[in-house]
């Protein structure tokens, strides 16, 4: 049996800017609000962008651990 998580697009914002406080904006491609995500699996992507940053693309990978999601 696999183990899963539960990805939140509200926890994955909040993981994202309270990790950086320059951040400018974030973006993540069709996370829904909620979903159950094998641990390990980057079916999602996100972009971030830091103050007076241009963006160029979903590059970071989201993986769900046991201690929450993960942007790698």
């Amino acid at each position: 049996m696999h183990r899963q998580g539960l990805l939140t697009r509200e926890g994955l914002a909040r993981l994202m800017f309270g990790n950086n406080s320059d951040l400018d904006y974030a973006l993540s491609n069709d996370i829904p609000e909620a979903v159950p995500v094998p641990f390990g699996e980057a079916k999602y992507q996100c972009e971030t962008a830091s103050k007076g940053e241009e963006p160029f693309g979903f590059n970071l990978p989201v993986q769900v651990t046991d201690s929450g999601p993960r942007i790698y």
